[in-house]
């Protein structure tokens, strides 16, 4: 409904000025002050493509025609300017990643997206890292974003194969080809296959 639209519009004109603003919240003060008594001034706080899509006269319409809409998200933001409205911004990049920068004491934070500064505070967050890790092949990022439980159980796998490997005198290892398998353990194998002169890794179980 274009009753509901205002409250995102007015969040995306905070975010516009945020060169003159340092945070949404005086203009979500204006907003909640004017709305009920005087619509005209709280259209000026719009976004422009806000007002693109809304004009005054459909605004002061939409304001008079559902007072208990207006009422109902004029407390949701008493509520909410009680506590202090955290803003965020996503900068995607041509690689597919995004940089989270959050507005922390007036100025602009990396909040994750670059080595050293990955936030898992969100289940979005979680998945851009791992999708990250897997970008770049890292185990440690990887490792990051495991739960205890997860990192423990591949500690204790990555423990058992170095530990399994580690008395050579026991391995059997059947060459075919440019083919091999490695038995250790009794019954775990690592299979191995010759490519441009080297042995690597084909598969383990």
């Amino acid at each position: 409904m274009k009753a509901l639209a205002p409250i995102v519009s007015v969040l995306l004109a905070a975010c516009g000025q945020s060169s003159h603003q340092a945070h949404p919240d005086p203009v979500l003060e204006q907003y909640v002050e004017l709305i009920s008594d005087d619509p005209d001034r709280a259209y000026d706080l719009l976004s422009e493509s806000q007002r693109a899509r809304i004009t005054r006269d459909e605004f002061r319409e939409a304001a008079a025609r559902h007072p208990e809409e207006i009422e109902a998200q004029v407390h949701q933001l008493r509520l909410q300017l009680a506590q202090r409205i955290p803003v965020r911004a996503d900068v995607p990049l041509a690689s597919g990643e995004v940089i989270a920068l959050v507005l922390d004491g007036g100025r602009w934070r990396i909040a994750d997206g670059l080595a050293g500064a990955t936030g898992l505070a969100s289940p979005l967050e979680t998945v851009r890292a791992l999708r990250r890790a897997l970008q770049r092949r890292s185990y440690q990022a990887l490792l990051h974003v495991l739960s205890r439980d997860a990192r423990s159980q591949v500690d204790d796998e990555i423990d058992r194969v170095i530990e399994g490997l580690g008395d050579e005198e026991s391995l059997r290892i059947d060459v075919t080809g440019n083919r091999a398998r490695v038995v250790y353990e009794g019954d775990h194998v690592i299979d191995l296959i010759r490519e441009d002169g080297i042995w690597v890794v084909e598969d383990m179980n």
